[in-house]
């Protein structure tokens, strides 16, 4: 009986506390050309427009993010595009609960997907 309590509890706590997957379409090559540009764009999920309003004004000396809450995409346009405020944008996923990034073909935490592709 007291297993089962806890397998319970464990479960419940997972479900409460279950993150989400952004997505980012492209290849190394296309995030390249968004890096120098210096947009960004994701597709978000289970994320309402008020919770990018809210976590994003936190970073406006970063970065500005623009949402459209019916395509769930995130338009994040660099204030100061250096690796260190691309960075930031890790951050903001995880924020707002999106701490895993797929991105070519690939599915990996967020901070993965600076090291491979903000950075």
């Amino acid at each position: 009986m007291k297993n089962l309590l806890t397998l319970v509890a464990i479960f419940c706590g997972s479900v409460m506390f279950a993150q989400s997957t952004a997505s980012v379409k492209g290849n190394l090559e296309t995030i390249q050309t968004n890096k120098e540009v210096g947009v960004f764009e994701f597709k978000l999920s289970d994320v309402t427009n008020e919770d990018v309003v809210k976590v994003s004004a936190y970073y406006k000396e970063f970065f500005t993010v623009t949402y459209n809450p019916t395509a769930q995409i995130a338009l994040v346009k660099m204030v100061k595009n250096t690796p260190e405020s691309r960075k930031v944008i890790v951050r903001f996923l995880v924020s707002v609960k999106n701490d895993k990034v797929i991105f070519d073909g690939a599915t990996m935490n967020a901070m993965e997907f600076y090291e491979r592709a903000l950075k």
